[in-house]
């Protein structure tokens, strides 16, 4: 039987059922390349979130959704601000038609 990588993982971690640890120990028992894994995993395990956590505050978001709803909605900009750009876009573009057919000279 292989044993998934993430399955002996939480082994070495303990996070497994007792039900679950055991059957991960009978299969340590029949696969050598598992129980290396395992030998790593335990050599390399070092406290590093203990160390993360005594070096970096985490702070306290609990009251963020009071503060958001506490605060005003932002409207949107409404959509006749644009229509003074779009009629001068028009103009210039039927201006410009216009130029080029009726005032340059055409051969």
């Amino acid at each position: 039987m292989k044993i998934a990588e993430d399955r002996l993982l939480a082994y070495v971690d303990d996070r497994l059922a007792p039900e679950d640890a055991s059957e991960v120990e009978r299969a340590l028992a029949d696969d050598a390349e598992a129980r290396a894994l395992v030998d790593t995993l335990r050599a390399s395990d070092l406290p590093y979130r203990e160390a993360v956590e005594t070096l970096i505050a985490v702070p306290d978001l609990s009251d963020i959704e009071k503060t958001l709803a506490a605060a005003p909605a932002q409207r949107r900009p409404p959509a006749r601000r644009w229509l003074p750009i779009a009629a001068a876009l028009a103009l210039f573009f039927v201006g410009g038609l216009a130029t080029g057919r009726y005032v340059l000279p055409t051969d």
